[in-house]
Parts: C-alpha cells; sequence; structure tokens
C-alpha cells in the first residue's frame, strides 16, 4: 500500500518533468544533453505507433462492422 501511494504521489512529478524535457527538445536548437534524454522516449513512441499492415486493418474493420450490426440492432428494438 505505501508502495502505491509512493508512485501516485511522484506520477506528476515524473510526468511534469517528462513533459518538460520532451518541450526543451522541440526546440530547433537543442542541447545534446536534452536531445539524448528526448531519443529513447521519441523511438519508444514511433515503435508504438507504427502503421498498422493489411491484416491488422481486415481486422479492425470487420470488428467495426460487428460493433455496428450490434448497434444497429439495438436501435431497432428500443
Amino acid at each position: 500500500l505505501q508502495r502505491i501511494m509512493l508512485h501516485l504521489l511522484l506520477l506528476p512529478v515524473v510526468a511534469g518533468t517528462s513533459y518538460e524535457i520532451l518541450k526543451l527538445g522541440a526546440g530547433e536548437k537543442v542541447n545534446p544533453l536534452i536531445k539524448a534524454l528526448t531519443v529513447p522516449g521519441l523511438y519508444l513512441q514511433k515503435l508504438t505507433t507504427s502503421e498498422p499492415d493489411d491484416t491488422m486493418l481486415e481486422v479492425a474493420i470487420e470488428a467495426l462492422k460487428a460493433v455496428l450490426a450490434e448497434e444497429g440492432g439495438r436501435e431497432e428494438s428500443d
């Protein structure tokens, strides 16, 4: 419980510090230290936000069709 409370208390500090470092790294003239601190986060962001391939798009379309069919059935019965 103490560990969770500590994490919750430090979350705004860590998030704020990360935001400020990224904000500093967004300028044209970037300090090499700031650049070194921002590069890992930017690579992680690039990794987690890659473009979907065709199979991913097919799955998303089929899932959307299923949800729309379910939602359409609810509206008719209401």
